[in-house]
């Protein structure tokens, strides 16, 4: 993980990374399954343009400093799961719709 990518600078980018989702939904409300994986691309790119971080170094550092248990992301964590109830219109721990779950095998 670059030095660069501190606990200040790794928020930084999350809020941006929420903006940049927060306002294509505000632009489209209806969004498809392919379009997600589209903006989440674009917003890769966006990051990188904009602090010079990969998607890998992201995760590195979302793991070196506990963005899921540490109380320093309590709030940032809180805006993670709002943007992604937006984006999959559902709350992330609801799984995937009832018609996209692959039924049991016997």
């Amino acid at each position: 993980m670059p030095a660069e990518l501190t606990k200040i600078k790794l928020r930084e980018i999350l809020c941006c990374s929420c903006d940049f989702i927060e306002k294509y939904i505000d632009e489209n409300p209806k969004i498809n399954p392919m379009e997600v994986v589209i903006l989440k691309m674009r917003e890769a790119d966006e990051i990188f343009k904009m602090f010079g971080f990969d998607e890998l170094a992201i995760a590195a550092a979302i793991n070196t400093w506990e963005l899921e248990t540490s109380p320093d992301f309590e709030d940032l964590r809180a805006r993670l799961n709002t943007v992604t109830e937006k984006l999959f219109q559902r709350p992330p721990e609801a799984g995937p719709p009832e018609e996209t779950k692959t039924p049991p095998s016997n």
